[in-house]
């Protein structure tokens, strides 16, 4: 065996320790970005407050519109990811994951919003994270 055999074999044990944690972590700062804004993506409130704003008022269609918007989103950004194909995949997969998550979170958040949620309150964010990740994920916050 190898020196990247052992290798392997002395780290899988960790980052199967690490890996429940490092996930939760990586949700928690996606859920932050999503809520307050990352670089050219508005913050979530805002995206809510644009829907509402082109959907005069009426929270149910702002709503729809919030769920088609972000899967479009999705669909674009997982469209960008890909374009290098096999040859690009070892960096554009983790920039896809990253992106999706942030977009999930964003618009978890802006439903949460809508629905007259405050983002700022750390029990709406709990339970935004519920929602994304699954209760048991949760209780460890």
């Amino acid at each position: 065996m190898g020196i990247s055999g052992s290798l392997a074999k002395s780290l899988t044990p960790k980052v199967t320790k690490a890996a429940p944690g490092l996930s939760a972590q990586f949700v928690h700062e996606a859920l932050r970005r999503a809520i307050n804004g990352a670089g050219p993506l508005p913050s979530a409130a805002v995206a809510a407050d644009r829907q509402l704003v082109e959907q005069d008022g009426d929270i149910e269609r702002a709503i729809h519109e919030v769920i088609e918007n972000h899967v479009r989103l999705a669909g674009a950004q997982g469209f960008a990811t890909n374009i290098g194909g096999l040859v690009t995949a070892a960096f554009m997969i983790p920039a896809n994951i990253t992106g999706l998550a942030l977009i999930q979170c964003r618009e978890v958040a802006a439903i949460a919003y809508l629905r007259g949620y405050d983002l700022t309150d750390q029990r709406v964010r709990n339970a935004i994270l519920a929602c994304l990740l699954g209760e048991d994920a949760v209780k460890s916050c």
